[in-house]
């Protein structure tokens, strides 16, 4: 009894440092504390991709705010190897949430001219590759490249 009893508490004490040691929370989610909102509107993923889409509070679309929000969702789901984040700022293009249901997925308005009206933004994850492209400014069709790990691919 007093054996199992001391190897239940060695047990419990690595547990704790293991935990300690991976950033205190097991659940990725807790080690982020955003300053803006966000509300995912799909979120789908089978053995090889995630796609996920945003929307995100028009005032806070800068390249600080969604670096952070694409380190949140890369912490998140490490697994599959692929992964697309697509960020809108309009519910002009971003689908209706809906968190019971598969969903359609965002919006394809390609060539569409009030697209130009908004902010958006585009993750991708390709193994240990990860990119990111947005529109800094609104009324142009001009995109800005950010690395985040890896090779442009």
């Amino acid at each position: 009894m007093m054996r199992a009893l001391f190897a239940l508490t060695i047990v419990c004490v690595l547990a704790a440092i293991i935990i300690a040691q991976n950033g205190g929370s097991p659940n990725a989610d807790c080690d982020f504390d955003f300053e803006f909102k966000f509300l995912i509107t799909h979120n789908f993923a089978d053995a090889k991709t995630r796609e996920v889409s945003v929307f995100m509070d028009p005032s806070a679309f800068n390249d600080k705010n969604l670096r952070k929000l694409f380190k949140y969702f890369s912490t998140k789901y490490r697994s599959p190897n692929t992964m697309t984040v697509r960020v809108e700022t309009s519910w002009y293009t971003a689908g209706a949430p809906n968190i019971d249901c598969e969903g359609n997925g965002m919006s394809e308005l390609p060539d569409d001219p009030e697209r130009q009206k908004y902010h958006w933004a585009l993750y991708l994850r390709s193994g240990e590759n990860e990119v990111y492209r947005f529109n800094p400014k609104l009324g142009k069709k001009s995109m800005e490249t950010v690395l985040l790990k890896g090779k442009l691919f």
